[in-house]
């Protein structure tokens, strides 16, 4: 998505981006799935 140039978005149950561009927002997405628990 992000090399296409689409919008994107992450949903975790303790966090939500909405859908964006960039690499801010792809980083942002990144590091919330890196720092996410999980079960």
């Amino acid at each position: 998505a992000e090399r296409g140039g689409m919008q994107f978005g992450l949903r975790l149950p303790d966090r939500e981006l909405p859908p964006a561009t960039g690499p801010n927002h792809y980083h942002a997405c990144l590091s919330a799935l890196a720092l996410f628990p999980g079960r």
